[in-house]
């Protein structure tokens, strides 16, 4: 209809309703532009939060698994209570493996080592490393022999797969400030 009101523009300029018209429709446009672009900061807020949520998930999946280990390791002589223990961390693996990809493989101590696809572990033993979601991206945090956290921004996020990955693709096709998604260079 906005084209269209330009096309009748061009062939009756001398009538105040056609210019009229072109302004309603042009008024028109201009809403539903507002509009869109308000559900896309709203999806995208929504996003925010999902990988924001999930993030947490993993950090708190990794930190019982890595306890998990610890007692495993611990309890070899009462094989009962081991694989009981080894059923609840294979759970627990698998709500990770929903979340993000991963590699992961037993220890000749009854451990898992649990590796992100893209190479970052996760969990080592008894130890665990978390990932963060700030300033619109996806990090891992260590932390170095002194405690001091040490962040890695990830660079190709979305190919960790998983839901996080999922999401971090469908975030990244509507951040502000980036001129190849659909919102563009806005900020």
């Amino acid at each position: 209809d906005f084209w269209s009101s330009w096309h009748i523009l061009t062939d009756n300029a001398e009538f105040l309703s056609s210019r009229v018209s072109l302004v309603q429709q042009a008024e028109l446009i201009n809403e539903q532009f507002r509009i869109m672009s308000g559900e896309l900061d709203r999806v995208r807020n929504d996003i925010g939060l999902n990988l924001d949520s999930s993030v947490n998930d993993v950090n708190a999946l990794t930190r019982q698994i890595a306890a998990l280990n610890r007692q495993i390791t611990g309890t070899e002589a009462n094989l009962r209570q081991q694989n009981d223990l080894r059923d609840q961390r294979d759970l627990l693996v698998k709500d990770l493996s929903e979340l993000v990809e991963i590699n992961y493989f037993e220890l000749s101590t009854g451990a898992y080592t649990i590796i992100m696809n893209d190479g970052h572990t996760l969990v080592e033993n008894n130890e665990y490393w978390a990932l963060d979601w700030a300033d619109n991206k996806l990090q891992w945090v260590s932390r170095n022999s002194t405690g001091t956290e040490i962040i890695t921004a990830l660079q190709n996020a979305k190919e960790l797969g998983g839901r996080i990955g999922g999401l971090v693709g469908v975030y990244d096709q509507i951040a502000t400030g980036q001129p190849e998604n659909i919102l563009g260079r806005r900020d």
